[in-house]
């Protein structure tokens, strides 16, 4: 149970735009009364720039119900999960990322009777990663040594997210205007982790043009809702999941990056678990992410 559990909760940051997608700011915008280019066709930071991603997802005392055996038992799931990478452009169109910290917390209590669930190790953590395009298709390799399989697996989620240009998707490459609404399909995002076949609407307002933290930003909204599932255990068990909520985005005019998100929303898991087990979970989710450049 433990495994899928935490296998869902890998997919939860689905919001939050690929942090491998930077560039060399933009040298003007566009004037106001022609809207505001939000994404470009960029990947990586530009040579000496580097990104500070920092990002905490929260389930808290999300309602729990475990059936197994003909019995139920009730209880709460909580759980809080953060990570500090960084990503470094360097010269040749190449980008060094490293996930510098990752600490997850977690506990179940069903019937009275608490026990911790503990994150599962990260492959990658303190490994330099090196993110190069290779005959046009975007790679991620150890900066030194030999990948194990499970960091192999790792490194390939590293490459799609980058890959998929995620800005595009979520913004496009014409101009928009405050007060522009617009759809994005759910099943064109590749930042859901380990969630497949994923489902549902997403829709993206521009609300205004403001300064936040001494940087001009669009701030942009969104409402969503949107099912999944998680991959076979290996012996055919998957989880049904669901999110349902809405985020805040602020995105620098100049570097065409998410500084700040906020994500606020439901998370369901509804599945099997174990020969004749079901376990169904509800609670609240939170998401929050901010961006730090440095610039040479």
């Amino acid at each position: 149970m433990n495994k899928l559990t935490l296998a869902t909760w890998l997919g939860v940051g689905f919001l939050l735009t690929s942090c491998g997608e930077k560039k060399e700011p933009a040298a003007a915008q566009a004037p106001a009364e022609e809207g505001y280019v939000l994404a470009d066709n960029e990947a990586v930071p530009a040579p000496g720039v580097i990104a500070r991603i920092e990002s905490t997802m929260t389930l808290d005392e999300g309602s729990m119900t475990v059936s197994a055996g003909g019995q139920e038992m009730a209880g709460t799931m909580t759980r809080r999960d953060s990570e500090v990478k960084t990503l470094e452009g360097l010269p040749g169109n190449k980008a060094r990322y490293l996930l510098v910290e990752a600490e997850a917390t977690g506990s179940m209590v069903l019937n009275g009777n608490e026990r911790p669930v503990p994150g599962e190790p990260k492959p990658l953590l303190g490994l330099p990663v090196m993110i190069e395009q290779k005959d046009g298709t975007w790679t991620a390799t150890l900066e030194s040594g030999t990948a194990t399989p499970e960091q192999e697996e790792e490194l390939a989620k590293i490459a799609k997210r980058n890959g998929s240009r995620e800005s595009l998707t979520m913004y496009g490459t014409d101009p928009r205007k405050p007060g522009d609404r617009w759809q994005v399909n759910p099943a064109d995002l590749s930042s859901f982790g380990s969630i497949e076949a994923m489902e549902g609407t997403m829709e993206l307002e521009f609300v205004e043009v403001t300064d936040f933290q001494g940087t001009p930003c669009a701030v942009i909204k969104s409402t969503f809702e949107v099912t999944g599932n998680t991959p076979s255990d290996g012996t055919g068990n998957s989880m049904k999941v669901t999110f349902k909520g809405d985020s805040l985005i602020h995105r620098s005019l100049a570097d065409l990056e998410d500084i700040d998100a906020k994500v606020n929303g439901t998370m369901t898991i509804h599945g099997t678990v174990g020969p004749q087990a079901e376990m169904h979970v509800e609670g609240p989710m939170t998401i929050l992410e901010t961006i730090t450049l440095t610039k040479p």
